[in-house]
């Protein structure tokens, strides 16, 4: 788990997820909403095709919580530095199995300072 994260997560449900599927690795997911604050445009050849509200986009986000296998843990070279995520691009060009696992609960990265203040309510 990354260290600037707060989040409620039932390990123990997202462990026995990745034990049961037999995933190499399990990736824990986040659904994030962002509401872009101005009203948005459709453009086609410069001319003015449509017009929109203020809309929610919604991805799939990386949260930043990670379930490996022995086999995941032993591929992690030692001793350099190695983004966790390589790991999981690797085992997709390989073909091996990754699972996803939802986060339904609160989940905040609080790695910047404003990110922080949204967390403890201040904003």
């Amino acid at each position: 788990m990354n260290g600037d994260l707060i989040a409620d997560v039932n390990f123990a449900n997202m462990i026995e997820f990745h034990s049961q599927n037999n995933f190499y690795a399990t990736m824990g997911v986040y659904s994030y909403l962002h509401e872009v604050p101005y009203g948005c445009v459709e453009v086609r050849n410069n001319r003015l095709a449509g017009l929109g509200r203020k809309p929610i986009i919604e991805k799939t986000v990386n949260s930043g919580i990670y379930i490996l296998s022995a086999q995941a843990a032993s591929a992690i070279p030692r001793n350099i530095y190695f983004p966790i995520t390589t790991l999981f691009e690797d085992a997709l060009k390989k073909n091996l199995i990754c699972g996803t696992y939802a986060i339904e609960k609160e989940w905040f990265d609080i790695g910047a300072p404003q990110q922080l203040r949204q967390a403890r309510g201040e904003l």
